[in-house]
């Protein structure tokens, strides 16, 4: 197609809130967390229930994407099927967070803490 021209359209159960690229899939998010995967010809390829806390979406080592959770004290990194790859409680709210197949960074109050190896 030329550029401009629309090459798939495909509708979604809510209106997006975010939209990321995570590897070679394009995730749209509602505010709620749940989120839906679709490959480059507009196919649905996974989908995520509602998390509450903060989300950061990454692709796992497995090419795969994850999710890491921060829900106050505690930090979870889950698949979109909701299995838990990890979890870790520390003293204080994690909060930024950010993640990539190699590890997973989060601020607890002033201190920065590091997760290698996100995701599976």
């Amino acid at each position: 197609g030329s550029a401009g021209e629309v090459l798939w359209e495909t509708p979604t159960p809510w209106e997006g809130w975010r939209l990321e690229r995570v590897g070679p899939l394009l995730v749209v998010s509602a505010p709620d967390g749940r989120a839906l995967a679709y490959d480059a010809r507009g196919f649905l390829q996974l989908q995520s229930d509602a998390e509450s806390g903060t989300t950061q979406l990454f692709q796992g080592r497995d090419g795969r994407p994850r999710k890491l959770v921060a829900r106050g004290e505690h930090l979870t990194c889950v698949d979109f099927a909701g299995r838990v790859d990890w979890r870790s409680v520390g003293e204080t709210k994690f909060s930024p967070i950010a993640a990539s197949a190699s590890g997973a960074a989060c601020m607890q109050a002033r201190s920065l803490t590091w997760f290698p190896s996100a995701g599976a």
